[in-house]
C-alpha cells in the first residue's frame, strides 16, 4: 500500500521531474561552488517541493470538510512560510522582507485578479458573503497596519541604535496581538459563524438568478 500511494503522489505531476535536483542542490551548497548556481539549482528544485507540500495538504483537507481544508491549505500549503521561517531562523532579514512584500502583492493584486477573470468567464454570477468581506477587510487593514507603524515608529528616531531596540520591543507586541487575531478570527470561521463560509454550489445560484 505504501509503494502505490508513493507511486500515486511521485507520479501525480510531471514537475516532479525535477525532484532530481533536490540531493543536486544539497550537495552544491555543502560543495561550496559559485552562489548563483547554487541558487538557481535550489530554485529548481523547489517547485516541485511546493507541488508536494500542497498536494499533501489538499488530501488532508480532503477529509476535513471545506472550510478547515481551505484552512489547513492556505495556512501551511504554501512555500512562502516555510521560506520566511527558515530566512528568520537564519537571520536573514531581507529576504523575510521581500517574501512578505512578493506574498501580500501576489494575493492582493495577482490571485484575486484571475479569480475575479477566471470565475466570470466561466460563471454568469457570483456571489459572496458581505459580512466576510467586511471581517477579511478589517484583517487586512490590521495586517497593513501591523507592518506600517514599526516602520513609522523606527522613522521617528535619530539615532539607529535606539530605534533598532524600541522597534524590536514593538514587533514582538504586534506579533503577539496578531496571533490573537488569528486565534479568535479561526473561532469565528469554524465555531460561532462558520454556518457564514460554507459556499452555495454555483449551479444553485445560477438557477436563483436566472430561472
Amino acid at each position: 500500500r505504501f509503494a502505490r500511494t508513493f507511486n500515486k503522489i511521485l507520479f501525480s505531476s510531471w514537475v516532479n521531474v525535477l525532484l532530481v535536483f533536490v540531493p543536486v542542490g544539497i550537495a552544491c551548497g555543502f560543495v561550496g561552488i559559485n552562489p548563483t548556481i547554487v541558487f538557481v539549482v535550489n530554485a529548481l528544485a523547489i517547485v516541485p517541493l511546493a507541488g508536494l507540500l500542497s498536494y499533501a495538504t489538499e488530501s488532508v483537507a480532503h477529509f476535513l470538510g471545506d472550510t478547515l481544508g481551505a484552512l489547513l491549505n492556505v495556512s501551511f500549503g504554501n512555500a512562502v512560510e516555510l521560506i520566511i521561517l527558515i530566512a528568520l531562523v537564519k537571520n536573514e532579514i531581507r529576504i523575510v522582507q521581500a517574501s512578505l512584500i512578493g506574498s501580500i502583492l501576489a494575493n492582493l493584486l495577482l490571485i484575486l485578479g484571475m479569480c475575479f477573470l477566471i470565475g466570470g468567464l466561466e460563471y454568469r454570477e457570483q456571489v459572496y458573503n458581505s459580512t466576510v468581506t467586511q471581517m477579511s477587510a478589517c484583517l487586512l487593514c490590521l495586517a497593513v497596519l501591523s507592518l506600517l507603524l514599526p516602520t513609522a515608529f523606527h522613522a521617528s528616531f535619530s539615532s539607529a541604535e535606539r530605534a533598532d531596540s524600541a522597534v524590536i520591543k514593538v514587533s514582538r507586541g504586534t506579533s503577539v496581538i496578531l496571533l490573537l487575531v488569528y486565534v479568535l478570527y479561526l473561532l469565528f470561521q469554524l465555531k460561532s459563524h462558520a454556518y457564514m463560509y460554507q459556499a452555495t454550489p454555483q449551479h444553485v445560484i445560477d438557477e436563483e438568478s436566472h430561472p
